[in-house]
């Protein structure tokens, strides 16, 4: 299950993950701020949802707080899901090992945390009666393991060999991590990290932010004004306006999920701009053509 690591707090409940409107207020990047303080992009985010709590208009739960709210979802949904798969009874006579996979460069006390966000959030006995374990390793590590292990019977299983070195390239909405790892074992699967891994605030949210800059460039400063109501670099982080955020939904369920670097893509332009007319710009009956 892939969704954003989001959730908003509303009048009428809590919405999460892509249940959450394009232009409603939300919680985002909070794992971050689990660890030490980050800076850029995070932490812009994090003033604006402060400068949103001053004014009354949000949440103000401890960070813990918040990523346990939002585990507490993943968790009803998983449960949801193996009681349509298994029944009810079946599943909650097995006994479970539960993994956390946390950033490579996370601290102790942001693993700590972490951890009491997930027994927060109810993974614990209480749900799943026969929890036997609860163990943390890396995000890249878990991935290169499970594509290991996923090779298994195929034709590059033959090409992998103990000793044999391969790059993990974790993309997030927010954050890409990058680590080298050697194959220590094939059975049991054991890999070993060759150099310490990095990262950097650069993940999928900042090609949305690319889309925004990319379509004021486009239909002109003037126009884009007339749905976003000012220009693309003063845009929320963490809202948008209605009719903008539908346009980035659009592009984001489309262009940017489905790019191979290759293909073109088509988007409708919002109602206050349907009417603009300019092949040179890509802008034709009331759409406009993203290229490669």
């Amino acid at each position: 299950m892939i969704v954003p690591s989001e959730i908003a707090y509303l009048p009428d409940g809590i919405k999460w993950g892509g249940l959450i409107l394009p232009h409603v207020q939300r919680n985002m990047w909070t794992k971050l701020e689990l660890d030490a303080p980050r800076q850029g992009e995070a932490e812009a985010i994090r003033q604006e949802l402060a400068l949103v709590t001053v004014m009354g208009g949000s949440t103000q739960k401890k960070p813990v707080e918040i990523v346990a709210d939002y585990l507490s979802h993943i968790k009803d949904h998983l449960i949801k899901n193996l009681d349509n798969q298994y029944g009810p009874k079946l599943w909650r006579t097995l006994p479970i090992t539960l993994v956390i996979t946390v950033p490579a460069v996370w601290s102790d006390s942001a693993k700590h945390k972490t951890l009491e966000a997930v027994f927060k959030a109810g993974f614990n006995t209480t749900y799943f009666p026969h929890l036997r374990h609860t163990v943390t390793t890396t995000e890249p590590e878990a991935a290169a393991i499970y594509t290991i292990k996923s090779l298994r019977g195929t034709a590059q299983d033959a090409q992998l060999r103990v000793g044999d070195g391969f790059v993990v390239c974790d993309m997030g909405g927010g954050t890409v991590d990058l680590i080298s790892y050697r194959v220590a074992e094939l059975e049991p699967t054991i890999v070993e990290e060759v150099t310490m891994g990095t990262g950097g605030q650069c993940g999928g949210s900042f090609v949305d932010r690319g889309f925004l800059k990319w379509f004021e460039e486009k239909v002109g400063v003037d126009n884009f004004g007339k749905v976003a109501g000012c220009r693309a670099d003063e845009l929320s982080r963490t809202s948008l306006p209605p009719k903008l955020g539908r346009m980035v939904q659009e592009f984001t369920l489309t262009a940017k999920s489905g790019f191979s670097g290759t293909e073109e893509y088509f988007l409708r332009l919002p109602a206050a701009l349907s009417a603009l007319d300019d092949e040179k710009r890509g802008m034709l009956d009331g759409e406009i053509q993203v290229t490669a």
